[in-house]
């Protein structure tokens, strides 16, 4: 065990900066299901020596944001400046009625963790998933109940992409309760669900809830959900 002598036991995300050896490690904490039994985290931890010593940074915005309350679902650290990490934040319920974290979303890091800024532009619903295709160094961020976001100047700047549901119907926190994402030369991929069935979201009998762009969030098509033995497909890979 490396970190009982934390503040969290609850783990939502791991990224690694492979640029140096030993790769460090960043632990967002707090369980990301954000559902009533997911433990909230405490902040993001970092590890410069391969898990033997970890430092806990709790706040952003030079401390106006508390990160207590809060779950990570995603870090990432950009390939070609590792300095910069991404991490995405949602909203955790248990176990403590005391808090009510707000400041969901996405936090983006330029000195390798030390220090952690809110993205006021996505705003502050949950991000859910956070991807990085190497073909075109380019971000994508799915946003709860907002839709999907598109970064090309390494998470300087971001971009609300059309919605990926065929029929055009807009994302909110029914339809798009979460999306996972997936990318790959130059190609995008989004698996949504519905925050009422918990299944695969289909606002329209053209939506499967599976979607895929070729052309970086401007355009959507669907795609045929594969058969999954035991259970729906959405219950295998986002929940």
């Amino acid at each position: 065990p490396l970190s009982d002598p934390t503040q969290s036991l609850a783990m939502g995300a791991i990224g690694l900066d492979t640029s140096v050896n030993p790769p460090i490690i960043y632990a967002g904490t707090g369980e990301a299901n954000m559902a009533g039994d997911s433990y909230y985290g405490v902040g993001i931890l970092k590890s410069p020596d391969g898990g033997g010593t970890w430092s806990l940074t709790s706040t952003a915005n030079s401390g106006a944001i508390s990160f207590l309350g809060l779950s990570f679902s995603r870090m990432l650290v950009d390939p070609q400046n590792p300095a910069t990490v991404l991490a995405g934040a949602v909203f955790a319920l248990c176990c403590d009625s005391g808090l009510n974290q707000t400041n969901q979303g996405l936090y983006i890091s330029t000195d390798s963790g030390n220090n952690w800024t809110h993205n006021a532009t996505i705003g502050s619903h949950s991000c859910t998933d956070i991807v990085y295709d190497t073909s075109n160094q380019t971000y994508y961020a799915g946003i709860r109940g907002v839709g999907i976001y598109k970064s090309t100047d390494h998470a300087g700047t971001w971009i609300l992409q059309t919605s990926p549901f065929v029929g055009g119907t807009a994302p909110n926190l029914i339809n798009f309760g979460r999306v996972s994402l997936a990318a790959r030369g130059g190609k995008l991929w989004a698996l949504i669900s519905d925050n009422n069935t918990n299944d695969l979201s289909t606002p329209t009998g053209s939506d499967t809830g599976l979607a895929e762009s070729d052309d970086g969030g401007a355009t959507w098509h669907p795609v045929a959900v594969p058969n999954v033995p035991g259970g729906s497909l959405d219950r295998k890979s986002v929940v």
